[in-house]
């Protein structure tokens, strides 16, 4: 899967989702103007990696490499809050069927 980076603002996180770098983070500040201009490609993106690990590929994740996803938020607001939300729906997904999955 290709990466997806998102730069930093003044309004908006860090967003790195790596699976060849083993990177899965979201840092900074979350206030954007457009919450779904955002975050609606980073929940495409982890729909398609859990979609794939529910179908089999497991991408290496195991009790010894969890998937691990670090949320280091200073601020975030009311919407970006239901962004997050949906974020730890799909991971709560993968933890469902067996995968290990652990949030910072």
């Amino acid at each position: 899967m290709e990466k997806l980076y998102f730069s930093p603002t003044k309004n908006t996180p860090e967003i790195i989702l790596s699976l060849e770098e083993n990177i899965f983070s979201i840092s900074g500040n979350s206030r954007p103007e457009d919450v779904r201009l955002l975050y609606y490609p980073v929940i495409d993106w982890l729909k398609n990696l859990v979609n794939k690990m529910l179908n089999g590929n497991h991408y290496n994740f195991s009790s010894e490499n969890p998937f691990n996803l670090k949320i280091d938020l200073s601020y975030f607001n009311s919407s970006s809050a239901k962004f997050l939300f949906d974020i730890f729906s799909e991971l709560k997904r993968v933890s469902s069927s067996g995968i290990p999955v652990i949030v910072e």
